[in-house]
C-alpha cells in the first residue's frame, strides 16, 4: 500500500512539473491587448498621488477585468514607490512569508512523523509478529511523508508554484477536519491531536499566505515582460 501511495505521488510530481513547464510557455497576454495594456501602464506609472492611484487603479481594473492580477500589481509597484519607506518591500514581505511557511511545513510534517512513530510502534503492548508489521507499515509510511514533502516543497516553495498550495488551503482542512470527526475523542492521544491541529492552523495560515505572494512573483514577471516590449 505505501509503494501504491509513493507511486502516486510521484505521478502526480511529475504531472504538476509538465503542466507547470507548459503554463509558463503560454502568452502572457493576447497580441491585440499589447497596446491597451502598454497604455494603461503609462497612465498608472504617470501618478503621483496615492488617493488618484486607487482610483485610476480600479478604473483600469474594470476596463479590462482578465488582466486584473497584472493592473493591480503595477499599481502595488507604483504605489511603494509613492510611499517609500513607509511600508515593507515586497522582496522583505516575500522573504518573512517563505521563511515563516518553510518553519510551519517542516514542523507540521515533523510532529506528523513523530505522532505516527509512537501511535504505530510504541503505543500499546503487541507481540513481535505484530510490532515487525507495525515497523514496516511506518518505514512505508515515513517513504510517504518523505516523497510527500518533496513535492509539496517543490512546487510550492523552490519553484513558486500555487496548485499544490491553493490545494491545501481548499481542501487539506476538509479533510483534516473528516479525519479527527473519523477518528473520534480517544483520552489516550487527545494531546496528539490537539497539537497537530495548532500546527496545521499555523501552516494553513502560512500557505494561505505564501499561495498570494507566489501570485504576486508570477504576475510581476509578466509584468516585467510587458514593459521591456
Amino acid at each position: 500500500m505505501g509503494i501504491i501511495c509513493i507511486l502516486i505521488l510521484v505521478g502526480i510530481g511529475i504531472a504538476a512539473y509538465i503542466i507547470s513547464k507548459k503554463r509558463d510557455a503560454r502568452p502572457l497576454w493576447q497580441p491585440e491587448d499589447e497596446a491597451y495594456l502598454k497604455a494603461s501602464l503609462s497612465r498608472l506609472y504617470a501618478i503621483d498621488r496615492l488617493d488618484v492611484l486607487e482610483n485610476i487603479t480600479a478604473e483600469e481594473i474594470k476596463a479590462g477585468p482578465r488582466y486584473h492580477d497584472l493592473l493591480k500589481a503595477a499599481s502595488n509597484e507604483r504605489q511603494a514607490e509613492l510611499a517609500q519607506n513607509l511600508t515593507p518591500s515586497f522582496e522583505e514581505k516575500e522573504k518573512t512569508t517563505r521563511k515563516k511557511w518553510l518553519v510551519t511545513f517542516l514542523s507540521n510534517y515533523a510532529f506528523y512523523w513523530i505522532s505516527c512513530a509512537f501511535l504505530m510502534v510504541f503505543f500499546g503492548e503487541a507481540s513481535k509478529k505484530e510490532l515487525a508489521y507495525r515497523l514496516g507499515l511506518f518505514i512505508s509510511l515515513t517513504l510517504f511523508i518523505g516523497m510527500m514533502m518533496w513535492v509539496i516543497y517543490h512546487c510550492a516553495y523552490k519553484k513558486k508554484g500555487t496548485r499544490l498550495l491553493s490545494w491545501i488551503v481548499i481542501v487539506a482542512p476538509i479533510q483534516t477536519v473528516l479525519s479527527v470527526a473519523k477518528e473520534g475523542f480517544n483520552p489516550s492521544t487527545w494531546y496528539f491531536t490537539a497539537f497537530d491541529l495548532i500546527l496545521f492552523g499555523f501552516f494553513w495560515f502560512n500557505s494561505l499566505h505564501l499561495r498570494k505572494i507566489n501570485l504576486e512573483i508570477k504576475t510581476r514577471k509578466q509584468l516585467a515582460a510587458l514593459k521591456s516590449l
